[in-house]
């Protein structure tokens, strides 16, 4: 730790904090809503069960261990941005979460080109959680075998069995809510919560339906990615820290159910007026 940070500067320090926002909770949300709003629904599921069960268990790890930041416990060694690290060390959340994204990536398409953009993602937000000097190597190489792990699981039995790894999620859920109550987990909590309920009712009742990119998509895409991006700075805005799960689920009901409603809704009636 201590011969990586000789090899500091600002240069590369703005890289590598640019990479690790990469790695934010942001990213996965908006990348779900936009499978499930205009590539295939049930994949959409798949992929919030995917990210949301993964988050929620290295949040209980996390707290099982109460490991301490190098920056926090390390003689000589200095964090660049502490900011970006909340909560314990061990394992790391966003070496976790990007080999989670990253891995299923590369496992579900054939693409080759595909395959090395997952595999890049999570191996360089990884290195940035070190080079940021905000975990030990240990906490990159665990979070990164989880998140494989989990991705691999995923792709090789999910489809199989889709009540399974739901009910999995919701026992991740339980132990949360009952056990580990950190700002991070009640984030993921409200997130959780609100999607699955939001997707039950959509597939259960709704059924609402996919506009790919010639039948809408992008509009929905492009009104979609926007109403989630200002919700997010508006709640954090509005909403005391306290909230966070509220903000959170709020997030979720919209993305699962709130938003497809009303495009569904509002883009018939531009249909209707268009072939009029």
């Amino acid at each position: 730790m201590l011969w990586l940070q000789t090899w500091g500067n600002p240069v590369f320090d703005q890289i590598f904090k640019i990479i690790t926002a990469l790695g934010a909770n942001s990213i996965y949300i908006i990348y779900i809503g936009w499978i499930y709003w205009c590539v295939d629904r049930k994949n959409g599921e798949k992929w919030a069960y995917l990210i949301i069960s993964s988050a929620m268990l290295n949040g209980i790890i996390k707290l099982l261990f109460m490991a301490p930041r190098p920056f926090q416990v390390g003689k000589g060694i200095f964090a660049v941005d502490p900011s970006t690290a909340t909560g314990y060390s061990f394992p790391s959340g966003h070496s976790q979460a990007s080999a989670t994204f990253g891995g299923f990536l590369a496992f579900e398409n054939r693409s080759k080109r595909i395959k090395l953009i997952g595999i890049l993602f999570f191996l360089f937000i990884g290195f940035s959680r070190l080079y940021l000097r905000v975990h030990w190597p240990v906490d990159i190489l665990v979070g990164w075998m989880l998140g494989l792990c989990f991705a691999a699981i995923y792709h090789f039995f999910y489809d199989k069995n889709p009540l399974f790894f739901k009910s999995i999620a919701l026992g991740s859920f339980a132990l949360s809510a009952l056990f580990f109550k950190d700002s991070d987990q009640i984030k993921l909590m409200g997130l959780f919560f609100s999607m699955s309920i939001g997707m039950w009712v959509n597939s259960t009742y709704l059924n609402l339906p996919i506009h790919r990119f010639k039948e809408g998509g992008k509009r929905k895409l492009l009104i979609g990615l926007l109403l989630i991006v200002v919700m997010m700075i508006l709640l954090k805005l509005i909403l005391p820290e306290s909230l966070n799960g509220l903000r959170y689920a709020a997030i979720g009901i919209t993305l699962s159910l709130l938003y497809p409603w009303v495009f569904t809704r509002l883009f018939s009636k531009l249909s209707l007026k268009e072939n009029l």
